[in-house]
């Protein structure tokens, strides 16, 4: 019998039970607070950069990491990813 290479998508057990779900709206509202002090921050960065005459927006929104940085990018995004799905789930 062949597993579906997809099944990992939908595990078996749950997540979050239903005492869980004020905890989940908690966590939301954080991480949507953290959020928007990192783009406040972002803008903040831009404009600067761009007063210094280093880079505009503009060059921030088109640029292509080398495979150098981009290995960097991902490997913290997987981080991240790993970490909330680790809360989640209960697995750390």
């Amino acid at each position: 019998m062949s597993v579906d290479p997809k099944s990992f998508n939908m595990p078996d057990a749950d997540a979050l039970g239903p005492e869980q779900i004020d905890d989940l709206g908690r966590a939301v509202l954080t991480l949507t607070k953290e959020l928007c002090v990192l783009i406040d921050r972002q803008v903040i960065v831009e404009k600067l950069l761009e007063d210094a005459g280093i880079a505009t927006a503009e060059q921030i929104d088109t640029c292509q990491p080398d495979d150098a940085l981009q290995k960097v990018i991902d490997a913290r995004t997987s981080e991240v990813v790993r970490a909330v799905i680790g809360e989640l789930s209960g697995v750390k």
